[in-house]
């Protein structure tokens, strides 16, 4: 089972032998030899020896953007919740072409616990349809509120099922697969200089490079993942109307912040991520924010609904910018 080290900022390979009590040798990268220094977001095997599976493991992450967006991924969210949101947007992805047509989409998808999921990422993007519906007639306004207000909290329990179960699979999968590599790589387990994702097959790091290509940090914990839906009368209503997806997105969102802070006291030495499903103008975003995102919305300058919207908006640009170049 290959490791892969990455970092965000060059560290010599000696000082990181020396400081984890790794033998010489056992990093390699896709140049021949021991490498003096691990470039930042460059992707590394932890090995006894490179074998044909190793190289194109690292051929496939190798990609500036996927490279880096995994580093800050992995420096953010630690290496096996990144392996879990990979695992959880290759299956969001089998949903296309819309997550709002999952009924007949899910058929390729096992297991109900993707279609519980599934059916939380329906219902918030139904409620911010009818919250943006209810904000143009003048009517309902409150009730469609408190609507999109219940989506969110339960689109965030069903994505905490689901990361927990994915981690679960990862843990359970690395202690079945004993190996002199494994032993490895249990020594840079608690080192803040490279993070490790161990994969257990190149399926894994197919999915790895899926994730990198469609994900885009935004920093302070988080990242914006374009999980394939497309909800046309959105785009539709956004070019009738102007930039209604601006506050709708501000105002969707932080509404998110009070179950973020709820679930990092809940569940204070566990892996604490939120999400919510926002609207854009290419289509929708699901938007994982870590300890990093929610102490920063929560925070004595933020814990006022203004403090959690100026947060909010500067992070809008950066989205539809993205997700406007996945289309």
């Amino acid at each position: 089972m290959p490791s892969i080290l990455l970092c965000d900022r060059a560290v010599y390979t000696d000082w990181l032998c020396r400081d984890t009590g790794l033998p010489e040798g056992v990093i390699h990268g896709r140049e021949p030899g021991f490498p003096n220094m691990l470039r930042p977001c460059t992707p590394y095997v932890l090995a006894q020896g490179l074998g044909l599976r190793d190289h194109a493991i690292l051929g496939d992450l190798a990609p500036p953007t996927v490279a880096g967006n995994l580093t800050r991924l992995c420096t953010a969210h630690g290496g096996d919740t990144t392996l879990a949101l990979a695992d959880m947007l290759d299956d969001l992805r089998r949903l296309r072409p819309s997550v709002t047509q999952y009924v007949a989409a899910t058929a390729d998808v096992t297991g109900a616990r993707i279609e519980r999921f599934a059916q939380a990422v329906r219902a918030s993007q139904q409620a911010i349809l009818d919250y943006h519906r209810a904000t143009r007639s003048g009517s309902g306004r409150d009730a469609a509120r408190e609507a999109l207000v219940r989506a969110n909290e339960n689109l965030n329990q069903r994505f905490r099922v689901e990361l927990r179960a994915a981690r679960s699979r990862m843990s359970a999968r690395y202690r079945a697969l004993s190996s002199q590599d494994q032993r490895l790589a249990e020594l840079v387990r608690h080192t803040r200089k490279v993070v490790r994702l161990d994969m257990a097959s190149r399926v894994e790091s197919s999915k790895l490079a899926r994730l990198g290509s469609a994900a885009k940090y935004l920093g302070n914990g988080l990242t914006a993942l374009d999980f394939g839906s497309r909800a046309q009368d959105i785009h539709a209503e956004y070019l009738a109307g102007g930039d209604w997806t601006r506050k709708l997105f501000i105002e969707s969102s932080s509404f998110a912040a009070s179950a973020w802070v709820g679930m990092v006291m809940a569940d204070v030495g566990a892996t604490a991520l939120g999400a919510v499903v926002v609207a854009t103008p290419a289509g929708w975003a699901l938007i994982v924010a870590g300890l990093a995102a929610a102490a920063a919305v929560t925070s004595a300058t933020a814990l006022t609904d203004a403090g959690a919207h100026t947060a909010l908006d500067a992070i809008y640009d950066s989205v539809t910018h993205f997700m406007s170049t996945r289309r």
